[in-house]
């Protein structure tokens, strides 16, 4: 995770994950995390995640909810004025479907449902319109591990002529992915 750390660092780029406290994402945090004590730079790695609000457990979605509304302050709201700080339970937390604490941003999509995960549209939206010619951004799908939903990245991706670098011996479908490569030099 580190070398993807200091891709993003050198690159002046962003990591989109899901942002939940398991799995790459976790594992992204942790090097962020580690990143932030042993470097002493002038701004952190930006890390991005982007999930449902529906795919947080009720108790981080009512500790949010909460903390959300004791800092609303009337109507002279402004939320770019106001250093947003995890309520302690959050913090204390090991579930692995909570958010996970070292990603500089957290979007949570609400699709009215209480549980599941989100697709790869809002992924896919979010990455063309930041990389959209305006923007002088580019971007690169690392895959790493991941699930059957990944192919729909990957699918999304390519037809977007967005490069994807498959890390093979991340695990699951990467290697699967990676290995049908490999027997298959020509595609």
């Amino acid at each position: 995770m580190c070398g993807i750390i200091e891709a993003a660092t050198t690159a002046d780029g962003w990591i989109l994950t899901t942002g939940l406290n398991s799995g790459i994402a976790k594992l992204v945090g942790e090097a962020i995390l580690q990143d932030r004590i042993l470097n002493d730079r002038s701004k952190d790695v930006v890390s991005i995640g982007l999930t449902k609000w529906g795919t947080l457990p009720e108790t981080t979605r009512n500790q949010l909810s909460e903390k959300f509304t004791s800092q609303k302050n009337g109507t002279n709201y402004d939320a770019n004025e106001e250093v947003y700080e995890f309520p302690q339970e959050i913090l204390e937390t090991t579930d692995p479907e909570t958010i996970e604490l070292h990603h500089t941003y957290m979007v949570l999509f609400d699709d009215g449902q209480s549980s599941g995960y989100i697709g790869d549209e809002q992924r896919r939206r979010f990455v063309r319109e930041a990389s959209n010619n305006e923007n002088k951004c580019y971007a690169v799908t690392v895959i790493v591990e991941g699930g059957t939903n990944t192919l729909q990245v990957i699918l999304n991706d390519l037809k977007e002529n967005r490069p994807v670098v498959i890390i093979d011996g991340s695990g699951r479908i990467a290697d699967v992915l990676s290995d049908l490569l490999k027997q298959n030099p020509d595609w």
